[in-house]
C-alpha cells in the first residue's frame, strides 16, 4: 500500500457544502442529517468549512426568521427553502450560492439579496432551484439566476476551470491535484497516447490534467496534433463547461 498523502489543510478545506434546511422545534436549522435519520443537526459553523461560507450560512440562519422564510417541511410538503449549496474557490475566495425551495414563487428573494449582497462582497453570485416534488434528492431541474454569475471558477494545478452550479468537482482540489499528479505518474504516458477514457468526469479537472501531460509530452515532436483528454459526462451544464485555461 503507498503511503497515505496527506491534505495541505486540515481545516477550511471542503470547497463544495450541501446543507439542509428545516426547522426543529421554534428554531430554524441549517445543517446535516443525522446518519440513518432525517433529524437534523446543526453545521453553521463546521470546522472543514471555509470561513467565508460558515459567515453566509449563519447569515441565512438570521435572514430566515427576519424575512419570515419557511424552512421546509419534508413531513407536511410545506415551506419554502429546502436545501443550501454553496461553492468556494480557494484560487478566487468567491462564494456561489444555490437556495434549494420548494416552489418559484419567493416573495423575500429581492430583501435577501440585497442583505447578502450588502454583507458579503466575495459572494460571486445567487441562484435559486426549484425542487416541486416531494423526496430527499436535493436538486430540481430548474434553476434561475438571481444575482450575479451562476459559476465558479477554481484552479486546479495550472488549468482554471468553470463551474457551474449544478456540476460535479472536487471538493478539495488540493488534494485532487494530488491525486492526478500520482495516477499521471503510474500511468508512464509517452505522448503518444490518443484517448483516455473516464465516466462521469464532472466539469473534466483530471481528462483536461491528462490532455496538458500529453501535451507537454509532445511539445517536442514536429506535427504531432492537439492533446485530448476526453471524458463521458451525463450532465448537460458540465459537459458544456467553457474550456480551461491556464
Amino acid at each position: 500500500v503507498p503511503p497515505l498523502v496527506p491534505s495541505p489543510r486540515q481545516f477550511g478545506y471542503r470547497t463544495r457544502v450541501k446543507l439542509v434546511v428545516r426547522r426543529v422545534g421554534s428554531k430554524p436549522v441549517i445543517g446535516l442529517y443525522i446518519p440513518e435519520t432525517h433529524k437534523v443537526t446543526d453545521a453553521s459553523a463546521c470546522a472543514v468549512h471555509p470561513r467565508q461560507v460558515n459567515s453566509v450560512v449563519q447569515a441565512l440562519l438570521e435572514a430566515i426568521e427576519e424575512l419570515n422564510i419557511p424552512p421546509y417541511d419534508e413531513e407536511k410538503d410545506t415551506g419554502l427553502l429546502r436545501y443550501l449549496d454553496l461553492r468556494y474557490s480557494l484560487w478566487s475566495h468567491q462564494v456561489l450560492l444555490t437556495l434549494v425551495t420548494r416552489n418559484m414563487h419567493f416573495p423575500q428573494a429581492r430583501d435577501l439579496i440585497r442583505e447578502l449582497e450588502r454583507r458579503f462582497p466575495f459572494l460571486s453570485g445567487i441562484v435559486q432551484n426549484i425542487h416541486d416534488k416531494p423526496g430527499n434528492v436535493i436538486w430540481g431541474e430548474r434553476f434561475y439566476p438571481l444575482f450575479g454569475r451562476d459559476s465558479l471558477v477554481e484552479k486546479f494545478g495550472p488549468l482554471k476551470l468553470n463551474i457551474p452550479v449544478s456540476a460535479f468537482a472536487q471538493a478539495n482540489p488540493p488534494v485532487a491535484r494530488k491525486i492526478y499528479e500520482l495516477v499521471l505518474e503510474w500511468a508512464l504516458l509517452k505522448g503518444d497516447e490518443i484517448a483516455l477514457g473516464r465516466c462521469q468526469p464532472g466539469v473534466g479537472a483530471f481528462p483536461n490534467q491528462v490532455a496538458l501531460k500529453l501535451g507537454q509530452r509532445r511539445e517536442d515532436v514536429k506535427d504531432q496534433p492537439t492533446a485530448r483528454g476526453r471524458g463521458i459526462e451525463l450532465l448537460l451544464q458540465a459537459a458544456e463547461t467553457d474550456p480551461p485555461c491556464c
